[in-house]
């Protein structure tokens, strides 16, 4: 017997006991393991597992069950892909029991990820180990075959579904997102929404091809964003040789994060800043006008040339028409000074005689200016001067606010508040306002200078970019 056929009796059975323990002990609180399954269904195609099955149950009334921990302890697997075969099948069952979004079934749909994973990552292992074997070039054995084939038909198949989430539109047209389902790839049955929810589906985002699959969806990219790319194949062909050569399929990139619609908290948005402001600093938006075409003083220019000219024109010919009646009224003041002397007494003792008259205090006469500024909140009653002389206004003050705490407690929220309440309000703003000016001390407060700055309001969704196409224009020349 030669060395290699030697490594495989030995190696299959050790791996298919080491993947036997590890999976026991990761499907305690899931029990895909102990789901009975017909021992006597297999599909060779693992896409159409679900497809086969109910077609199977719907041919067969009665047939045998089993489960993958019996057959585990019967060692009763001969490859990876039956074991790969009877666990998608137990998790299908079991998830077509569960509903959505259930902590049951979160714990189903991650048991079915990580063994089928383990299970490639073994297999790998595995191929990789006979390989390094193998010292001399030899022909690819039977056992090589069907880790190959075993490999290539789990992992080109294996993907994990993009997620879901419902969302409705409020009275404004805004959309309202719930979080995530949670819903597996194996779980194929229909879902029935009530009219005013609807579904959509969520992609991770990927800034570029070559870019790692986001994590902050717990979900990753579908199959065709799995496979490598042409160049990483070739690197990976030394170390891989039982990996197919799907050089023609490339990565997708993923530029959508929602189905139709774009999640602010999933994009890269601008933060909000804050501006510093001082003596030497002004908040306001300055304006460069290095880069542009009309700068504002070409704007200052066009408009002094077509308003500014008129209406210095008309200000200088005013000036000129001023200057000019000044003139004739002096000539007219020198011939009426001799006038202007005989009448000048008996003026100025109609004037003082005017004056009296007015200063005489009329019945029933009121000063509208005083009667304008009068407010009855600005005055103070002898009680409150009597208080403020014994130096008592604070413990005043705290009354009335008692007092006015009191009323607003007593009204109804939605009722304006009484007269009495605007009276004692006025009344507190007043007293304290008399009490810092009398008191001759500026308080010494900074303003703070730090103001924000106002951005968009993004009402929840964005605009989904423009998708760009990665596809070459020229056709790949064969060989």
């Amino acid at each position: 017997m030669s060395q290699t056929r030697k490594f495989e009796q030995f190696e299959l059975p050790q791996l298919l006991k080491d993947i036997t323990v590890v999976l026991k002990t990761a499907s305690k609180e899931s029990d895909v393991l102990s789901t009975s399954i017909p021992s006597e269904f297999l599909e060779s195609q693992p896409l159409l597992i679900a497809q086969s099955f109910i077609q199977y149950l719907n041919e067969n009334e009665e047939f045998s069950l089993t489960s993958v921990n019996e057959r585990l302890d019967q060692a009763f697997y001969t490859s990876v892909y039956q074991l790969y075969h009877d666990i998608r099948l137990s998790a299908f069952i079991q998830l077509n029991q569960l509903p959505i979004g259930s902590e049951k079934y979160v714990l189903v749909d991650k048991f079915y990820k990580f063994a089928t994973e383990f299970i490639l990552r073994e297999s790998f292992r595995l191929a990789a180990d006979l390989h390094e074997f193998n010292t001399r070039p030899t022909d690819e054995s039977e056992f090589e075959s069907l880790i190959s084939e075993d490999f290539v038909k789990i992992s080109t198949t294996y993907t994990l579904a993009n997620n879901e989430a419902y969302f409705t539109y409020t009275s404004g047209n805004i959309p309202l997102f719930t979080s995530l389902t949670q819903r597996s790839s194996l779980d194929e049955r229909n879902i029935t929404l009530a009219p005013e929810l609807h579904l959509t589906t969520v992609l991770p985002h990927t800034v570029a091809p070559t870019a790692t699959i986001s994590q902050n969806l717990d979900s990753v990219c579908p199959l065709p964003a799995r496979i490598l790319s042409q160049q990483q194949q070739q690197q990976q062909m030394s170390i891989q040789p039982t990996f197919p050569n799907t050089g023609s399929l490339q990565p997708y990139p993923m530029s959508d994060i929602l189905d139709r619609f774009l999640h602010p908290n999933w994009y890269s948005l601008p933060a909000s800043k804050w501006l510093a402001n001082s003596d030497l600093q002004s908040f306001a938006p300055c304006v460069d006008d290095q880069i542009a075409v009309v700068t504002s003083e070409d704007k200052a220019r066009l408009w002094f040339e077509t308003v500014g000219y008129g209406k210095l024109f008309s200000i200088s010919k005013e000036l000129e028409t001023n200057i000019d009646d000044n003139d004739l009224v002096a000539d007219d003041g020198d011939a009426g000074d001799s006038a202007m002397d005989v009448d000048e007494q008996q003026l100025v003792l109609d004037d003082i005689q005017f004056s009296e008259e007015e200063s005489k205090p009329t019945k029933g006469s009121i000063n509208l200016a005083n009667l304008f500024e009068w407010d009855p909140a600005n005055t103070l009653t002898l009680a409150e001067l009597e208080i403020f002389e014994k130096g008592e206004e604070e413990e005043y003050i705290n009354s009335l606010i008692s007092k006015l705490a009191y009323l607003k407690s007593m009204r109804k929220p939605k009722v304006p508040a009484t007269e009495e309440e605007v009276q004692i309000y006025h009344k507190i703003n007043f007293l304290l306002k008399e009490i810092i000016l009398n008191s001759n001390e500026v308080p010494t407060l900074q303003v703070s200078k730090n103001l924000p700055i106002l951005q968009t309001n993004y009402n929840g969704v964005l605009p989904a970019p423009n998708h760009v196409s990665l596809k070459k224009k020229s056709k790949a020349s064969r060989r």
